[in-house]
This record gives C-alpha cells, structure tokens and sequence, in this order.
C-alpha cells in the first residue's frame, strides 16, 4: 500500500480493510453452509482475481453513500458469487485443493451456474432498482460473452474497441458495483454517478495494468517466462498499440501467429517490439491516467473513512508501474 490518505494511515487503512473483506468473508459462509459447495474453496477462488474486489468496492461505496449495512453485505456476496461464476464459466482454474463439491463429481459450468442462481436469489430480497441493475449487468456480461464468441482474431484490433472490449468484459463489474453499493444509500444521484464513475475508472486502470504486467513485467533469476499466453482474440492493449505503430511487430505476428485464437508467443522477438514501439510505456500511462479518473471522480464527496480506502485502493494500482 502506498501510504495512508488524508488522516488515516497505512496500518489503519490496512486493518480496515481486512475487517471489511471479513465480514463479506463470514457472510459468504453464512450464505453457502445449507447449500452444495464448499465455502473454503470458494473462497480460494475468489481469492485470484480482481473480481473478488468487486465485494469490498461495493460495501466501501455503499458505505461511502451511507447505506444500509445488512443489504450492503447482501449485494456484496452477490457480486463476490456473480465474479466467481463468470471465473468458472470462463474455464479459469481455481487453486485450492478443496474440492467444491463434499462428496460428488462435478462440473465447474454446473457449479457456475448454481453460484449465479444464489446470487440472483440474494439480489431479490434487495429493493427493485438494485435488481434491475444487476440484472442489467448479468444481461450485459453474456452480451459480450456472446457477441465475443462470434468474433475471430482482433490482429486489426484499434484501441478504441480494445478500451470498449475492455469495459464489456472487465470494467463493468466494479462500475457496477460501486452503483449497486452507493445506490443502496440515501445519497443524491451526484453521488452515486461519482462513485460509479470511481469503479468505472478502476476497472480500466487495473484491466491495462493487468496487460502491461503480463507483457512487460520482469522476474527475477528463472522467474521469466520464455513464452507469453497471447489470446489472439482478446489481445492485451501493449500489443495492440504496437500492432498499430509497429511495422516489426505486425510482420511478428504475420509471420508466426497460427490459425488457432490462444498461442504460447516466444516472450523475448515480442517484447524487444514492445519496447521499441513504446507501447510499454503508452499502456502504462494509460493505467495511470485511470487511476487519476477514479481519484478525481470522489473529489466532491465529504472525508470518510469509506472515501479514504477508496482512494487507497486506487493508489495501489499504481505500485508495480513505479
């Protein structure tokens, strides 16, 4: 963490933070013990990712709106069983050992699949308007599911539909979020569009952030990877800036990308174009000027200890790009 902001300092903000992540923690728990799936396991799987950040910016929004903290605490493990059930769709492989399921084979779509059908159980219970918004983001992610699908490779790919791709697939989750969290309060519609537009500005800070680690990052003695996971048909924003000012890098990619939409790219060719086109650099500015988004998003809210974690949680964005 990069320091405290305002009055509160780093090890206030950190214990904060973890109370917080607790309590959605423990009604997570409570949610899941009458049903099918192991809580620890799916714990460890919200546990990698940014989606289980989804959660805590809402319950910090909401909380920054002033709302109700039991419905605050219900929209926050709908939101944590919404990540972990588009993570489980998308064939992500979760870590623990624990197997989700007590006693019984399964099927990580069917677990997916029940994981949303509790979610929109516990989006129920919450007011109209905070159904319908979830609703709209569920309709929304399986829009882009779909329509991502139909599409082929994206070697043509321009950076405005990277940064629109990015939003359908990414950035939505935390907007959203942070509107169903602010939304549960008696703030006035400033408010919640502020904290709304914070979560927007976040998901692309960290999506970009997450492109500019995977191409750019480097290890230590044998922690470089020889190879880089390109997804031919969802390219990080590195490698589509450079296929756009890039001659070397575009005769790159036509000279060794296959047929198939996922290939294991020799990491060294691709990165020295990378570095010579600039685009490192470009998407690294581009994570920061997000980042500077969300922070000037809350501006006009009143200090709170909810507003002040916000913040942090943005600065935190910006330590591997120093």
């Amino acid at each position: 963490m990069t320091g405290g902001i305002g009055n509160v300092s780093p090890t206030i903000a950190i214990n904060a933070l973890e109370t917080h992540a607790e309590l959605i923690r423990t009604e997570l728990r409570m949610q899941l013990q009458s049903g099918p799936v192991q809580a620890d396991w799916l714990e460890g799987l919200l546990g990698q990712g940014t989606l289980s950040s989804c959660g805590l910016l809402l319950l910090l929004a909401g909380e920054a709106a002033d709302a109700d903290h039991e419905a605050l605490l219900a929209a926050a493990v709908a939101m944590e069983l919404l990540g972990a059930s588009v993570r489980l769709h998308d064939g992500i492989p979760s870590g623990p050992k624990v197997r989700p399921l007590a006693h019984a084979p399964y099927d990580t779509e069917e677990i997916g699949d029940y994981l949303l059908a509790r979610a929109l159980r516990i989006v129920s219970t919450l007011p109209r308007k905070s159904f319908r918004t979830f609703a709209e983001l569920l309709e929304g992610l399986m829009d882009a599911k779909i329509r991502g699908g139909q599409e082929n490779t994206m070697l043509h790919v321009s950076e405005q539909e990277y940064l629109e791709r990015t939003y359908a697939k990414s950035a939505v989750l935390l907007a959203t979020a942070c509107k169903m969290g602010a939304g549960l309060g008696s703030a006035e519609a400033s408010v919640v569009e502020a904290l709304t537009a914070f979560g927007y500005a976040v998901g692309m800070a960290w999506q970009i952030r997450e492109d500019w680690l995977a191409c750019g990052s480097e290890g230590g003695s044998g922690e470089t990877p020889l190879f880089l996971d390109i997804d031919l048909a969802q390219l990080p924003l590195p490698v589509v800036h450079s296929l756009q000012h890039s001659a070397r890098t575009r005769s790159l990619f036509a000279l060794q990308a296959p047929a198939a939409t996922r290939w294991a790219f020799p990491r060294h060719p691709l990165l020295r174009c990378l570095q010579e086109s600039g685009s490192l650099d470009y998407s690294a500015d581009l994570a920061r000027t997000y980042v500077l988004k969300a922070k000037a998003s809350l501006a006009g809210l009143p200090a709170s200890l909810p507003k002040c974690l916000l913040l942090d949680a943005a600065n935190t964005l910006l330590e591997p790009l120093e």
